[in-house]
Formats: structure tokens, sequence, C-alpha cells
């Protein structure tokens, strides 16, 4: 299930044509997850890049931002698996913090498992920095800022669907309902109907609107959480006590 599929419920026929990250074809398929530290950090083979596994459940972990309005736990748990998905080559902040969240148990703060990973992958990774480090957390809120950027086209494309043409049917039904209104004699029947339908649609729309903007405020209030989520990633690490 993709990002979209959490915010954008309607039927097939409703649907914008343009999802949010692409069709599943085009996203990378998930790197098989597992929380064995030696999966994760173990030497590099020689003549190719290590393909190291990501844990998204790993990294929904220590996360010290309170959320400042209502968040999807679901598209937030979507969007570090979008994440782990797109992982850079070689060892980054989703390492980084995967290996420290597997450390938890050991009852270190957060910082000094953080110092405890850093070390480790350096010591296989000669070229692992904290330049490094920073510059991929800011690659990854590039990604999400994609997301976000998809699905307020898509918030756009349902306003469109489900409220917009309703709006323009609406406004017409009530010229004709005027016009009705002169000959009242002969057309009760066929006003009293329209009369009908023009509460319905009302309803209708007044139900879409305020379910689309809770929606669209919890997409925004998850995507705003993420983003101070990986700022604070980038604060932590910038205070680590590592070269």
């Amino acid at each position: 299930m993709g990002l979209r599929d959490l915010f954008f419920k309607d039927d097939d026929s409703n649907k914008p044509k343009k999802s949010v990250s692409g069709s599943d074809g085009d996203r990378p398929q998930p790197k098989p997850a597992t929380d064995t530290v030696a999966n994760n950090t173990s030497a590099p083979q020689s003549g190719g890049q290590q393909d190291v596994h990501i844990n998204p459940d790993l990294l929904l972990k220590d996360s010290t931002v309170s959320p400042t309005g209502e968040v999807s736990e679901d598209a937030m748990k979507q969007l570090w698996q979008i994440m782990a998905d797109r992982n850079l080559p070689g060892p980054d902040m989703l390492e980084l913090k995967n290996f420290a969240a597997s450390l938890e148990s050991t009852g270190m703060p957060l910082e000094k498992r953080y110092e405890a990973a850093f070390l480790m992958l350096s010591s296989q990774y000669p070229n692992f920095s904290k330049a490094t480090l920073l510059a991929s957390v800011d690659t990854y809120i590039g990604f999400v800022k994609e997301e976000q950027q998809n699905g307020r086209y898509q918030f756009n494309q349902k306003k469109q669907v489900m409220i917009g043409d309703q709006l323009s049917s609406l406004e017409g039904m009530k010229q004709e309902c005027a016009a009705l209104k002169a000959q009242i004699e002969e057309l009760q029947k066929k006003y009293d109907a329209l009369q009908a339908e023009i509460e319905k649609s009302t309803s209708q729309i007044s139900d879409a609107t305020r379910n689309i903007a809770h929606d669209e405020e919890v997409f925004n209030n998850t995507i705003d959480h993420f983003v101070a989520t990986l700022e604070n990633e980038k604060k932590v690490i910038s205070n680590l006590n590592i070269k």
C-alpha cells in the first residue's frame, strides 16, 4: 500500500489519474527487513556495494518531536518505508538510526547509541562521516517533500472530482428551479423533486468537504511532523561527538 492509499480511498471511478508516488511498477520494491544487527552492519563485499537492510519498524523509534496536530501513524510508517525503499548507497542516516534503534535494549541514551552506531559504521566504511549523515538527512527531506507535492496534487484532483463538478451541477439546478417556480401550478411536482435533489447534493458536498478537509489536514500534519522528525535527527547528529 502506497502513501496515497492512506488518504485517497474513493472508488476507482473517482480516483485521480496520477498517483502520489507513481505506479507500483515505478517504485522500488522494499528490501527484506531484519532486526539482526549483523545483517545491517556486516563488512562490504569486495567488488560491489553492500546491500544494507533497513527495518522501517525500527526507524519509527526514538522520535522526540511532538506533533503539532493530528498525525497518521500509518502514514509515518509508510514514509519511513519510502525512505527505506529509496535508501541511498552506502551507510547514511537510515543505517545509523536503524542500528541505534537496535541498541535500545542496552539502556543507553539516544546520543550514545548514535555515537556507538557511528563508530561501528565508520570502522567498516573509512569514508563515512558526520557530513555524510547530515547530507543524507537533507536528501531524505527532499524525498518527503516530493511525497507532499504529489499529495497536494492528489487532494486538488480529488476536490475537483468530488466537489467541483457537483458545485457546477448544483448551480444549474438552482437556476432551473427559479424558472420552474414561475410556472408553479404546472410544474409543482418537478420543482419539488428538484428541490429534494438540491438538498441531497448540498448534504453530499458538505460531507465531502468536511471529510477531505480532515484528511488533508492529517496529511499535511503528518508531513510536517515527519520533516520535523528528520530535522531533529539532523540536530541530534549535529551534536554528536563525532567527526
